[in-house]
């Protein structure tokens, strides 16, 4: 045992791993000093082995590791073993340890001296430009060598304490010819230019990547925080020379042929004037104010002059010296009188505005919801962040945050639809969002927005079932719960349900889906579906639906068939009382639910012979 404790956790050691947190103590050559970094697909140490110390890459699998996993660690490997340039970590070892769900797969590389520039926001324009000439070194390097990093960002470039810098985390890298279609979404949201979220790669996707890191590095927002409903990066907040502004605008062109087309090409825009400027020598400035004094003092008096001739000869006649008088009063005037300054401009119109959600739906609950959600649920969660307008624009955008805290565990597909008063659908413009590090992953749903809709409501459905129903008012930005499910599975025998041509007996099912709506007045809803249907042409003589237990509240449901074998009861819900009991049946209730809406759990009861 090389340690007394682990370098993550700090427990006690008894092997070369960790029994708690899993964390490595030596792997292969290399002893495991202290941690580096960790992420949800592995963890970075700083490690001594043989040749010294070295930041060793550890990934780690929850199950048996993809073909595509394996792959994708060989490529980063095979990558770093044939570059070889100063500001790129040198690869020392690359190895594997273990089997099956226990593999772990290692790369061992330079250890850099220095922290990342994400620890470094809020520089000035002189460090971001010695920052962009060093990264335009590297990428050039790379780029010659058919490279493209795809996940430039703050995190992954290291400042070493001479002020060189060095790019790592090839995880994300590959080797393209040209442009590349089709290739699988990686990289960090915000960073990445607009194509890259659609699978279009080239060089040009680093040299945005590389704007976006100074946009965030100068600016102290993160790109994804400046984004536009159309996904154009945000400038105007930046406090930097109109030169270095132009080159960051060409770098974040939402549109890839707007960007340079090299690394070498941004070398040089990096280095030219602003827009309809030319440089000036200081030395020379001194002797052209004096030029143009002496210009002035000869022009303006031939000018003066020209115009008195105009008007002596242009007005003959009885007429001519009160015509020449006029003139030359306007004249004087027109050189004497400041002029008036030009008109204000309009004040700026906000850009966007925010309306702070902050709901946190857990994980627990998700698989309370759905039980086939897998176990690693049971410590995630997703967040409702906030809701985004541009009004200038029609747009819309809700932010949600998915948490986890289990590596490899696979994120949640969620449905979100948005609807105007009277349950109009707004239109969704698409949806961002990007690869889950360090725990979490930000996904953005955008909608348009039209003119007028000042309430909003949101639906979130997960793959199988909904989740919540919000009312956000934008004006006044209040955010209200409208709608939410409940965790619970109740079987029935069988139900009968009225029909156009007579009756329908459904048998075998269960109530999968409770819903409770509280707009505009609190409601239940109980979707049931069933194995058999059979029609008769005879009407019912009782309908089954849902009515409420120990309450003097006699209302009943109503029924729907929305298919062939699925039915949803809807029944109203009295204000003030959040456990009721509500029987399902005919005449008699044949099967009793217990529903607690403040834990949003419902359950069945002991069957009992009760009359509704």
């Amino acid at each position: 045992m090389d340690a007394a404790s682990c370098p993550s956790c700090s427990a006690p050691l008894t092997g070369n791993r960790c029994g708690g947190c899993g964390a490595a103590a030596r792997a292969g050559a290399f002893r495991v000093l202290s941690m580096l970094a960790q992420s949800p697909h592995g963890r970075t140490y700083r490690a001594e082995g043989p040749t010294g110390m070295v930041a060793l890459k550890e990934m780690v699998f929850a199950l048996v590791p993809t073909a595509q996993q394996l792959d994708a660690f060989e490529r980063e490997a095979r990558l770093l073993r044939s570059v070889s340039h100063p500001q790129i970590p040198r690869l020392i070892d690359s190895f594997r340890e273990g089997d099956g769900p226990s593999l772990r797969l290692y790369l061992a590389q330079e250890l850099v001296d220095g922290g990342p520039l994400s620890s470094r926001i809020g520089i000035d324009e002189a460090e971001a430009r010695v920052i962009a000439r060093q990264l335009l070194t590297i990428l050039r390097y790379l780029h010659e060598r058919g490279i493209v990093h795809r996940d430039v960002k703050p995190a992954n470039i290291l400042r070493r304490p001479d002020g060189t810098l060095a790019l790592v985390d090839f995880g994300a890298a590959r080797a393209v010819e040209g442009v590349t279609h089709g290739a699988t979404l990686v990289g960090t949201f915000g960073y990445m230019p607009p194509e890259q979220l659609g699978g279009t790669v080239d060089a040009t996707a680093d040299l945005y990547a590389l704007g976006a890191t100074l946009v965030h590095l100068v600016g102290r927002k993160a790109p994804e925080d400046i984004l536009g409903p159309d996904l154009e990066l945000r400038l105007d907040h930046l406090n930097v020379s109109p030169a270095f502004r132009a080159f960051l605008g060409r770098l974040t062109a939402r549109k890839r042929a707007s960007r340079p087309a090299s690394a070498v090409e941004a070398l040089l825009a990096l280095e030219a004037p602003a827009p309809g400027s030319r440089p000036i020598r200081p030395r020379l400035l001194v002797a052209a104010a004096a030029a143009i004094a002496v210009l002035a003092s000869i022009v303006l008096p031939w000018i003066a002059m020209q115009k008195t001739m105009n008007a002596l000869t242009a007005s003959p006649g009885a007429n001519a010296e009160r015509v020449q008088r006029a003139q030359l009063e306007a004249f004087e005037r027109e050189l004497t009188e400041p002029s008036k300054p030009a008109p204000p401009p309009p004040p700026p119109k906000s850009d966007h505005r925010d309306v702070s959600m902050g709901r946190l739906l857990s994980g627990a609950k998700l698989r309370e919801l759905d039980p086939g959600l897998p176990s690693c649920y049971q410590r995630a969660g997703i967040e409702l962040a906030r809701v985004r307008t541009w009004p200038g624009l029609k747009a819309m955008q809700l932010k949600l945050v998915l948490h986890s805290q289990e590596v490899a565990c696979d994120w949640l597909p969620l449905e979100v639809t948005a609807f105007a008063d009277g349950r109009r659908a707004l239109h969704s413009s698409g949806t961002m969002g990007e690869t889950p590090r360090e725990g979490w992953r930000d996904i953005l749903y955008n909608f348009e927005l039209p003119e007028g809709v000042d309430v909003v409501r949101l639906d979130l459905a997960s793959p199988t079932r909904p989740l919540e129903s919000w009312r956000i008012d934008l004006g006044r930005r209040e955010v209200r719960r409208v709608g939410y499910a409940l965790a619970g599975r109740v079987e029935v025998a069988s139900a009968r349900i009225s029909t156009a041509s007579g009756c329908a007996r459904l048998e075998r099912g269960a109530v999968e889906r409770l819903w409770i709506e509280q707009e505009p007045r609190k409601r239940l809803h109980a979707r049931a579906a069933f194995a058999t249907r059979k029609d008769t042409k005879e009407p019912c003589a009782h309908q089954s639906h849902f009515a409420l237990l120990d309450s003097r509240d006699t209302s009943s449901s109503t029924a729907r068939l929305d298919s062939d074998r699925t039915v949803t009861f809807t029944l109203p819900l009295p204000d003030g009382r959040n456990r009721l009991r509500v029987g399902l049946g005919e005449t008699r209730a044949t099967a009793i639910l217990r529903v607690d809406l403040q834990a949003a759990t419902a359950e069945r009861e002991a069957l009992a012979a009760v009359t509704p």
